[in-house]
């Protein structure tokens, strides 16, 4: 894969320390950082809230993402079991939008892999299971063939997708035995011992668990690197007349774009409505380069230093520190005694150190943001105490046993 490096832009000149910050983006990328180190969402949020939005759905609720976890979202991973394939489909069945756009459909097939039919080869009720499935769909007058395990219909419009069909000859709305796709199916597992059967569910709960979301993830990861700007999946309703399953449609057509962060909304093509599930895509490009400017500047992100501060090496205030203490008027406010506070260094770059002494706007704003989210998290038993004058920020501790409620007011 290319590596991205990524370039800041802004409309006003950058102060000296900012840009050595970002110049050192070209050194740090997504792609030689450590699985185990961790990008923030508030500095995503923090650094590009134009494109927040589309970032989002990568942390998953969640306030960090690992960059091993990035690397799996962003960067193809090649899989020796399932292979993707693509095709057209011109046959005007099943078609909601053929009537409007004479657009030609797009199918994205997965596939079973060759070292996965390998494994099946030499296993004999595997093999008698998928030699029959072979067969059942070489005769499918489905967009697929006979390695086929599900596929997507969809149309392809200049800045846009939308996903007509989510569907699979093979599984229901998941790969238990109980909810094969079709009667025809049906009949062939049948043929089987229970002890086969389970041996079967086993090897599909294994191999193709959560196929349906694997599939629409590959379709969301094309998106990106062709800078489509948005995907859409018609909803349950739009299908009520295809003859599906209840729990096909939900599975498909709700649960599945809802698990993938779409959200409702109506799509408008040609002066026609329908309710569907939208989602907005950043691309490749500008994920990767978005992400690795924040990695790369990551040791002075807000969120991290704010997991820092906890683990500090705490000890007894020296004097120094507990005129400090006096003169912010904190001995007052807690009315606790000089040997009921410790304090600790917090550990910041070199280049937020020379910002503090000459105070940079960017580097100062910064830490009026640390401040107010050290309060927000953990309440009043840390505070910040700044000496611009030697580039240091110092954190001071309640120690005494008192009121935690006290302490959060």
């Amino acid at each position: 894969m290319t590596t991205i490096i990524a370039r800041q832009e802004t409309k006003k000149d950058l102060t000296p320390v900012v840009k050595k910050l970002v110049d050192k983006v070209g050194k740090v990328t997504i792609e030689n950082v450590p699985d185990d180190k961790k990008v923030y969402w508030v500095d995503v949020k923090r650094a590009y809230p134009e494109i927040s939005e589309k970032i989002k759905f990568l942390f998953k609720g969640k306030d960090s993402i690992s960059i091993g976890d990035l690397k799996k979202e962003l960067v193809h991973q090649k899989d020796e079991l399932l292979w993707l394939s693509e095709d057209i489909w011109d046959d005007n069945l099943q078609a909601e939008l053929y009537d409007i756009c004479k657009e030609t459909q797009k199918v994205l097939q997965l596939n079973i892999g060759t070292e996965l039919i390998g494994k099946i080869k030499k296993d004999p009720i595997l093999d008698d299971f998928f030699s029959e499935f072979s067969r059942l769909m070489g005769g499918s007058m489905h967009p697929a063939h006979t390695q086929t395990l599900a596929w997507i219909r969809y149309y392809k419009f200049p800045t846009f997708w939308v996903v007509e069909e989510i569907q699979s000859d093979l599984f229901g709305k998941s790969t238990k035995l109980a909810d094969l796709a079709s009667s025809r199916v049906d009949a062939i597992a049948e043929k089987f011992s229970e002890e086969n059967k389970k041996h079967l569910e086993d090897f599909w709960v294994e191999n193709f668990k959560d196929w349906d979301m694997k599939l629409m993830s590959s379709l969301i990861s094309m998106a990106r690197r062709e800078d489509i700007d948005t995907i859409w999946i018609f909803d349950e309703d739009v299908k009520e007349e295809t003859g599906l399953s209840m729990s096909k449609k939900n599975r498909f057509y709700k649960e599945v774009p809802r698990n993938l962060g779409f959200k409702r909304d109506v799509l408008k093509i040609e002066g026609k409505e329908f309710t569907a599930w939208k989602r907005a895509i950043a691309s490749s490009n500008i994920l990767i380069a978005a992400l690795n400017k924040i990695i790369a500047t990551n040791v002075d992100s807000i969120a991290a230093l704010l997991q820092k501060v906890p683990t500090l090496p705490f000890s007894i205030v020296t004097a120094k520190i507990w005129r400090c203490i006096q003169d912010e008027g904190l001995d007052e406010e807690f009315g606790v005694t000089r040997q009921d506070w410790s304090w600790a260094k917090l550990p910041i770059s070199d280049d937020m150190s020379r910002g503090l002494k000459l105070f940079d706007d960017q580097v100062v704003e910064a830490f009026n943001e640390f401040d107010i989210a050290l309060k927000n998290k953990y309440g009043k038993k840390y505070t910040d105490l700044i000496d611009y004058a030697s580039g240091e920020v110092v954190i001071v501790r309640v120690d005494a046993d008192i009121s935690l409620d006290y302490l959060t007011k």
